[in-house]
């Protein structure tokens, strides 16, 4: 290709980057200039519960529903842990109540770039992992690292969850690597549901896979997936039973625990707004928003979402809860943008 064709379409693809960015900005609004550490002010209030007196119609108490706390595990590979893991212990990850990436292999210390939190104090504890490494002798062809373990490296976690996490959290969180959450938007979703009933938060998408069952239904696993404490519970009893939940590998998790949880009698939640719109996003919100660019997930993610999933702002609740496909570049920018930016107010209007 000519050198000013090359030109051009870098021009081209940066400019849409950039208009992503701003439009995707709008819906990243309701905790912009909110600091992490005001953040968890705000969950101890809420627990509290919110005195209405702050509003000067009542001077009665309400009573708030407690936010929840919520255990992460984010996914990610070796590869991955000088870029992705970084982005996201600087960003999004310090908000759960707890946190861990699953992983196949231990990063080399001396290779690992710093967080932020490193950075400013050496002191900081690296980002917890947890490795599951299913290679063998026996599998040499498959390395590792391979989509091939995902089936396995997920049991795997949530029976180290089941023992050692099961008591200290109401909720527990699986995301990708290139997932963005906003955890505070999640926990108000979450506190309208008892813990210590089944259920399974999701996307819901139906699986279309040759062979499968056609209506068979499963959770986005890079939009992320929520279990209570008793669809744990559930799962773990219901993971050894050959006849009702795989237990051999497979290249997709979440299909698979979709699978599983249905037959342990689970109940899933999709997670919308009252007007339908979708709070967890299987692709990039961006790819949503912006009415003349298609993303080459967006046709996927349409044709197989079992609630429909429109272009445009009715998309995406303002209680957006998760994306996906955020790169560790776009991951920074999300999080500035919700979390830190400030908006000047016309003093003539006050808005």
């Amino acid at each position: 290709m000519p050198v000013g064709g090359r030109l051009r379409r870098y021009v081209e693809g940066l400019l849409l980057s950039i208009l992503g960015f701003v439009v995707v900005f709008s819906f990243l609004s309701p905790l912009r200039g909110t600091s992490l550490s005001e953040t968890r002010r705000m969950q101890t209030e809420y627990n509290k519960g919110i005195a209405a007196g702050r509003n000067l119609e009542s001077a009665s108490v309400v009573e708030a529903p407690p936010w929840p706390k919520v255990f992460c595990m984010i996914n990610t590979i070796p590869k991955n842990h000088n870029t992705r893991v970084v982005a996201v212990q600087d960003t999004w990850a310090n908000h759960c109540d707890q946190h861990v990436f699953t992983t196949t292999a231990p990063p080399p210390p001396t290779t690992k770039k710093k967080t932020r939190a490193e950075r400013k104090d050496p002191k900081e504890k690296v980002p917890p992992f947890w490795v599951f490494d299913f290679s063998s002798p026996a599998n040499k062809s498959i390395p590792n690292d391979s989509r091939e373990w995902l089936w396995d490296r997920l049991r795997a976690a949530f029976k180290k969850v089941h023992q050692e996490k099961l008591g200290d959290f109401d909720w527990f969180f699986k995301a990708d690597d290139d997932t963005f959450a906003i955890m505070e938007n999640m926990k108000e979703f979450l506190a309208k549901l008892d813990p210590n009933h089944p259920y399974f938060v999701i996307s819901r998408h139906w699986l279309l896979e040759k062979g499968r069952d056609p209506n068979q239904i499963y959770g986005s696993g890079g939009a992320g997936y929520i279990l209570s404490r008793e669809a744990v519970k559930r799962f773990i009893s219901i993971m050894p039973n050959a006849t009702e939940c795989r237990t051999t590998s497979y290249k997709h998790e979440d299909t698979e625990i979709g699978e599983c949880l249905r037959n342990a009698n689970v109940t899933f939640v999709d997670a919308v707004d009252g007007s339908n719109r979708h709070s967890m996003l299987p692709i990039d919100i961006a790819d949503l928003l912006t009415p003349f660019v298609n993303g080459p997930n967006l046709q996927w993610a349409q044709e197989t979402s079992i609630i429909p999933l429109d272009k445009g702002d009715s998309c995406c609740s303002p209680g957006m809860i998760t994306t996906h496909y955020v790169k560790p570049q776009e991951m920074y920018a999300y999080y500035f943008l919700t979390y830190k930016l400030k908006i000047a107010k016309n003093p003539a209007t006050g808005h």
